[in-house]
């Protein structure tokens, strides 16, 4: 029982201790430089990671890319403030693949990991999705939605968006 009120009027103690203490004003909150995507290289020699700050001005979020050292003797800025995400180091650790918005969709975008500028890989004609480095580094597999025919533009418009799936059919959709 003596136990039990120790622990009662600890609890006390602490939940009068935090009330007291104001609330971060939701402005503070996003003007506070976000850590993310920490990338470590291969041969563990290098991290990559993404600062993402509030920009007022135009009411969005710069992000660009560091370089680290593991032992933090060097730092620099390596990527710059182009929307770029899912970068991936290739499994020999010599390039880097990302994606990047090109004209109308999410590419994907080849660079050497010793710098430069990053150079267009592909050209789908949708959004590059998720993606994975061949195991010999020589080549990039991604996964994309299917360009719909202006026939299956119609019948998605008017509603037929889902597809019947039958032993004897490939996949062809209702009122096909």
């Amino acid at each position: 029982m003596k136990n039990y009120l120790v622990v009662v009027l600890i609890s006390l103690c602490v939940l009068s201790l935090q009330a007291q203490q104001p609330a971060m004003p939701t402005d503070d909150g996003m003007d506070m430089t976000s850590l993310g995507g920490a990338i470590l290289s291969p041969d563990g020699k290098s991290i990559l990671y993404s600062t993402s700050k509030q920009v007022w001005k135009t009411n969005k979020r710069k992000t660009t890319w560091q370089y680290i050292s593991p032992d933090s003797s060097l730092t620099y800025p390596f990527l710059g403030e182009t929307a770029t995400s899912s970068i991936q180091y290739s499994p020999d650790g010599k390039y880097l693949a990302m994606k990047r918005k090109g004209k109308e969709h999410q590419q994907l975008f080849l660079m050497h990991t010793q710098g430069g500028e990053p150079v267009k890989l592909s050209s789908h004609k949708t959004s590059v999705g998720s993606y994975k480095w061949a195991p010999d580094s020589k080549g990039i597999f991604f996964v994309s939605n299917k360009v719909q025919e202006a026939k299956e533009k119609k019948k998605t418009k008017d509603g037929y968006d889902h597809l019947i799936i039958d032993e004897g059919t490939k996949g062809q959709r209702k009122g096909s």
